[in-house]
């Protein structure tokens, strides 16, 4: 844990910029889903009886 090896301040300090990073990371990988499910063959799914 981060807060274990550092202090709680540091690991507090740190829940921002993860978060900015993972918003980030998420609107680059929308950018890429149109493509990708145009490449995805499509299949038809039927609920089981």
């Amino acid at each position: 844990m981060l807060s274990d090896r550092y202090d709680i301040h540091t690991a507090l300090t740190a829940v921002p910029f993860v978060s900015i990073l993972s918003a980030g990371l998420y609107i680059a990988g929308s950018l890429f889903y149109e493509t990708d499910l145009a490449k995805v063959e499509k299949v038809e799914l039927y609920p089981e009886t």
